[in-house]
């Protein structure tokens, strides 16, 4: 079951992609991420880097066309739900469309969040089906020639060496063939082990995940090939691992399988392993890497098949790096190797998942200093769904402009409107709203505060990263007090509240500010 969708938006106009951009923020019913590429080349560069749940590709790009750029896409992601927009309805261009792989073709005239939601959800659907059948065919296939190939050898074995133990064999002898045969049996309970594992990743609908130490992974994975390791005279070695949300008996077998790789096949007279990461924003990207040979080029892009092996002399299942495969696809993520002569590394992404949302998500600061307790700074309610400008407006503000004021966050404009109706929450003085968000977007917020009383005179200052003019004037029509453009700094934020009557910047001494309230005299009806 997918919870949050990562969806590229591939367009040449930037206000259809900012059209595309708004509706699936105000549509869909899970939390969406979206990357923005403005022509094909752009898109099947981002394709390589991230794993996307769908793709929105405009038929007319500049340099390559939507049709070419299906076509890359399908090589290399047969299963990626791709839907097709169009300038102009053409019953050929649609055709065309499908018959290359587009789960769905919309014309842009038509497009509604409505629209554009089932369109992407039946992709996803029907692309999820098609893998899930392909995956079905795929186990049946492997565990076919497991039964008609690779079974047969072991078992060959273990029935020619009971023959010769039984017909010609004496003594030290028997106990030879004995032995032989009972390790032909190993292998053939080891295989049929393995294929069990690899049909059950492809069978699985949803794998059950829940927050992983991949310190006690990875150590647990050493546990498991101490012997090996010590009879290799082997050396792991790796710095602090992060946690990440997945199957711990999944990825306990991917580090297993990966490092015992690494040792079983070294031709070193002392191999070593080294397992790291690197962070971006979005995932995390782990190598484990080694000194051997390395691996052909030509080889780099058919290890990870069922039954491809590598060495002769050492045979292993052929499917070690295929289940590793399966585990990190089915964890969100890519595999793939790069190698040299000094050695190997394989590098796989996993996804970065918050799991404690309410205390590493959302910024709640008080203001910076100790100040007498009679002191009334303003109350300042941040809206935005981004928790790194959240974070960079707390910077910008309180930490390096010595501003002072209370601030809370919430994550879009329906959670805004339940913290500003609550009675056991801070009176707001001061809402910093940006526009694209999902659930309510900005825009709806201020509707939504225009014909509420208790909501009414609550100023609002708009801070978005949208320079259109049609947004300024929008936001300006629905009683916004000003427009900042992201990111906000001191001197926009001071700028902007000057325009409202019932806030003041006071200067505390030492380059120190504070936002304080203004109690505005009454007005006396006569």
């Amino acid at each position: 079951m997918i919870n949050s969708l990562n969806i590229l938006i591939v367009d040449d106009n930037p206000d259809d992609r900012e059209l595309c951009k708004r509706l699936l923020l105000k549509s869909l019913d899970k939390k969406v991420t979206t990357t923005e590429a403005s022509s094909g080349d752009q898109s099947l560069e981002l394709l390589e880097q991230f794993e996307f749940h769908c793709v929105l590709l405009d038929y007319s790009l500049p340099g390559r066309n939507g049709i070419e750029v299906l076509k890359r896409i399908r090589s290399k992601n047969p299963h990626l739900p791709v839907v097709m927009l169009t300038g102009q309805g053409n019953e050929s261009i649609a055709v065309l469309a499908m018959k290359q792989g587009a789960q769905d073709y919309i014309v842009k005239s038509e497009l509604t969040s409505e629209v554009l939601n089932h369109h992407i959800k039946t992709a996803i659907e029907h692309c999820q089906l098609k893998k899930h059948i392909d995956q079905q065919q795929q186990a049946l296939n492997l565990f076919t020639r497991a039964l008609a190939h690779d079974l047969t050898g072991p078992l060959r074995t273990i029935q020619s060496y009971i023959k010769l133990t039984k017909e010609e064999s004496q003594g030290a002898e028997r106990d030879i063939y004995l032995g032989r045969a009972l390790i032909a049996a190993e292998n053939m309970d080891k295989l049929i082990q393995t294929v069990r594992s690899y049909t059950e990743l492809s069978n699985e609908s949803d794998i059950q995940k829940s927050e992983c130490d991949l310190n006690e992974v990875v150590k647990s994975a050493l546990t498991n090939l101490d012997e090996l390791i010590q009879s290799k005279k082997g050396v792991v070695k790796h710095g602090p691992l992060p946690k990440i949300y997945g199957n711990e008996v999944h990825l306990l077998q991917l580090f297993q399988n990966l490092i015992g790789n690494a040792i079983q096949y070294s031709d070193q007279e002392k191999p070593e392993v080294e397992i790291g990461f690197e962070e971006t924003d979005r995932q995390f990207r782990f190598y484990v890497r080694d000194n051997g040979a390395g691996i052909p080029e030509s080889y780099w892009s058919i290890i990870f098949e069922p039954f491809k092996r590598l060495s002769t002399s050492k045979r292993g299942s052929g499917l070690g790096l295929s289940i590793c495969r399966k585990i990190v696809e089915r964890h969100g993520g890519k595999i793939w190797v790069d190698s040299s002569r000094n050695g190997t590394t394989f590098y796989f992404t996993l996804e970065k998942v918050n799991f404690k949302k309410d205390e590493t998500a959302k910024v709640d600061v008080k203001s910076v200093n100790e100040y007498p307790v009679d002191a009334q700074f303003a109350n300042v309610l941040l809206v935005d769904d981004s928790i790194d400008d959240a974070f960079l407006t707390r910077f910008f503000l309180i930490q390096k402009g010595k501003m002072n004021f209370n601030l809370y966050s919430v994550y879009n404009g329906k959670e805004a409107i339940d913290f500003l109706k609550n009675s056991a929450q801070p009176k707001i003085d001061l809402v910093l709203l940006d526009v694209n968000m999902p659930v309510m977007d900005g825009f709806e917020f201020l509707r939504c505060r225009q014909l509420d009383q208790q909501l009414q005179n609550t100023p609002v200052i708009i801070c978005s990263t949208s320079e259109y003019e049609k947004d300024r004037q929008v936001a300006s029509g629905l009683g916004a007090a000003d427009y900042i453009i992201k990111p906000i700094s001191k001197q926009k934020f001071v700028g902007a509240v000057d325009k409202i009557s019932s806030l003041r910047i006071t200067n505390e001494g030492s380059d120190v500010v504070a936002l304080r309230c203004v109690v505005l005299p009454r007005t006396v009806d006569r």
